[in-house]
């Protein structure tokens, strides 16, 4: 994201609450409400992940505050002599662009078949559909408006307004807050585990924001990073103490990923269903298009350092990464046709949520790496140094994020039986982390040619 003029720090402060809360939340609180005294401590322990990464980000961006790049600026400046593993963090940042890419239209076409079993195909076609058009139109450079923008996050605001007025309203009709504790779900670990994974995408964003450090007019900016994330961090916790007052069968739905959705066909009817998806569909159209600008960026430094072709890196006339914007969008194309099609073959119950949540192992991953990159980061340099209880943190925060991915590709290690949903976890990530090295593996040879000039691989 380049921009003309640099924010001030309010700006900042309500740029990065509207860029991390909406979508995310919506999707995924009703699945917290569902488990009952659980979901408090799923709250807890995703919020504690949340924290430890904005944190991180948040001391990582402070310390490389005039370099673009986040997570693999980092790896780049502690992992100089381990070329694959920099390509790992490089390459599982642009992960998100195949793995994310199915969500959107899966949502919306989950959302319209929950109220119409009956033609779930023809949503799932008129979705993909449109927002294939709305990454096309990306990839060829029309850029959204300020305006465009702006109008998108005020429907937004009053779509989650509204949704929070309505929820307030039965919760305090309904008063059922100390039997929401109640739950007659068996709750084990596995379901604790697959909770948090789906949870962790209503924090996603602050590695988003630790990467426009160089674009805010401040010297403060670890503070104000922290800031955006408490005030996020209260907003959904408002919200979820509202949300357990509220009778579980007032609103009921098959699917918790849409209770939202159910929430304002159960209050205004048709209108309701109507209204929310057009205040959904403004802020996910606006999000796709914009969204391709920055995938792109993740494509750039990894031609800057000679691990897929430098053209890649170059900017077209209008200083735009046009190439890399193509790359990413064919990437994106054919990934939204692959995981809309692959749950449907499967016959998966909860298709958004099991793609989401391969999308969510890559935010984890991207986790991980940041997490260990900083603690390295502050052993090997003497001007990076962090308070103990920082690094205990960190520390704490690698056990429980590492212990999350293992035990969400493969569950047997809990006790689990692997279910449709968990057995594509593994296979889609590694599948799109192998089609990255292999990638790499190409370039490399066509560069050995003689006559070729050797790249910094």
């Amino acid at each position: 994201m380049l921009l003309k003029n640099k924010f001030s720090e309010k700006q900042f402060v309500l740029f990065g609450l509207n860029y991390i809360v909406g979508f995310g939340f919506i999707a995924t609180i009703s699945g917290v409400i569902a488990k009952g005294l659980w979901g408090m401590l799923i709250f807890v322990l995703t919020a504690f992940i949340s924290m430890a990464v904005m944190l991180a980000f948040a001391r990582g961006s402070q310390f490389f505050s005039n370099e673009v790049g986040g997570t693999y600026v980092y790896a780049r400046k502690t992992f100089k002599k381990h070329k694959w593993f920099l390509f790992l963090q490089g390459w599982n940042q642009f992960a998100q662009v195949p793995l994310f890419s199915a969500t959107t239209p899966l949502f919306f076409s989950t959302l319209l078949s929950e109220f119409d079993k009956g033609n779930q195909l023809i949503y799932q076609i008129a979705s993909v559909s449109i927002f294939m058009i709305f990454i096309i139109i990306s990839a060829l450079g029309l850029k959204l408006s300020k305006w465009f923008v702006f109008f998108a996050a005020i429907i937004k605001w009053i779509t989650i307004a509204l949704g929070l007025a309505i929820v307030t309203y039965y919760s305090f009709m309904n008063f059922n807050f100390s039997n929401s504790f109640v739950n007659n779900e068996k709750v084990t670990l596995g379901i604790i585990i697959s909770s948090v994974l789906t949870f962790i995408y209503a924090f996603a964003g602050g590695e988003g924001l630790a990467g426009l450090s160089s674009d805010v007019e401040t010297k403060r900016f670890k503070k104000i990073l922290m800031l955006i994330f408490i005030i996020v961090l209260s907003f959904y916790l408002v919200f979820y103490l509202i949300y357990l007052g509220l009778e579980p069968n007032t609103f009921k739905t098959s699917n918790s990923s849409v209770q939202f959705g159910a929430i304002y066909k159960g209050t205004f009817g048709l209108v309701g269903l109507i209204l929310f998806t057009i205040g959904l569909f403004f802020n996910r159209a606006s999000s796709s298009i914009s969204s391709m600008i920055y995938y792109a960026r993740t494509v750039v430094p990894l031609a800057e350092d000679g691990f897929i072709p430098s053209k890649f890196a170059k900017k077209s006339k209008n200083g735009e990464y046009t190439n890399a914007i193509i790359f990413s969008t064919i990437f994106a194309l054919i990934s939204m046709i692959i995981f809309t099609i692959l749950p449907s073959i499967l016959q998966v119950r909860d298709q958004f949520v099991s793609i989401l949540n391969a999308g969510n192992i890559v935010f984890l991953m991207q986790y991980l790496f940041t997490l260990i990159t900083i603690v390295t980061l502050s052993h090997k340099e003497k001007k990076f140094k962090l308070p103990l209880w920082e690094e205990i943190v960190y520390i704490l925060a690698i056990l429980l994020i590492g212990f999350v991915i293992l035990s969400s590709f493969i569950p047997p290690i809990i006790g689990e039986q692997y279910t449709k949903s968990t057995a594509i976890l593994l296979p889609s990530y590694v599948g799109v982390m192998l089609i990255g090295y292999i990638i790499w593996w190409i370039w490399y040879l066509i560069n050995k040619k003689p006559g070729k000039k050797q790249l910094y691989i």
